[in-house]
């Protein structure tokens, strides 16, 4: 009789729910791990572990693995062959770079403008990571890596590289383009500076779509609000700030003709 019961087989809490194997249930944590609430939940093959990523090998598509770095989704194997690709992942560092150029500059050279545009992206990056994406818990695509330990999708918008991007370069078009003192004697410089400040931000809310690390819609929705936001920096600047334009425009006028 004693043998019998240690035959007899037992019966774990959650037994009934079947759940089918999938490559993606690993210990690969970009997938998630299959929890015992997932099972007594009767959880689906979509909440187990997120959303399942069909660019991977394992689901059928291309790539062996991803990596997110600074938010920006890496493929491998590499296409280090495809431009367009490179470009994209570029593009989603330069909300990182223009930041971290601000911040140099004012060190060495302690321009005011320096460490207002450095103010400016630190409280608007800060007020959307920790305000905003909480708010509109609007997931990212599904081919992006930028995931949570549980393998779901992290919050996209808005989009915090766009709206950062789009709220520098407002910012930054609005300094070099209204009029002010002395800010006409030199007008080619001004339009060169302003095509500078275009090519670096300007395709920034393309790169994050193309790399699929956001939607278009919040793309689209951080870029709009980006307009709102740069506005409103330069209006602060210009009412609370007033004499602080000299240092800018005076470089602007020193420049040569042509």
């Amino acid at each position: 009789f004693g043998s019998r019961l240690k035959e007899a087989p037992t019966t774990p809490e959650g037994a009934g729910v079947v759940v089918p194997q999938h490559p993606r249930m690993s210990s690969d944590p970009q997938y998630g791990k299959l929890t015992q609430m997932d099972v007594e939940e009767g959880g689906t093959q979509e909440k187990l572990g997120g959303p399942i990523d069909p660019e991977l090998k394992v689901n059928g598509g291309k790539y062996d693995s991803k990596k997110a770095i600074l938010q920006v989704t890496f493929r491998f194997p590499f296409e280090w062959w495809n431009p367009v690709a490179m470009v994209a992942l570029l593009y989603g560092f330069l909300p990182f770079a223009v930041p971290g150029f601000f911040f140099f500059h004012w060190i060495f050279v302690r321009h005011f403008l320096s460490l207002y545009g450095l103010a400016i992206s630190l409280i608007t990056s800060g007020v959307n990571e920790l305000m905003l994406k909480p708010l509109f818990k609007d997931p990212r695509p599904v081919e992006s890596a930028n995931r949570e330990k549980d393998g779901s999708i992290k919050h996209g918008m808005p989009s915090g590289h766009v709206l950062n991007a789009t709220t520098i370069m407002i910012w930054s078009i609005l300094e070099v383009a209204v009029p002010g003192p002395n800010s006409n004697k030199n007008m080619v410089l001004e339009v060169e500076m302003l095509i500078m400040i275009l090519a670096l931000m300007g395709p920034v809310p393309w790169a994050r779509w193309y790399n699929k690390d956001h939607t278009l819609r919040q793309c689209v929705v951080a870029g709009l609000l980006g307009i709102v936001v740069g506005t409103m920096w330069y209006v602060i600047r210009k009412f609370f700030f007033p004499n602080h334009w000299k240092p800018w425009y005076d470089w602007i006028s020193e420049q040569p003709e042509g």
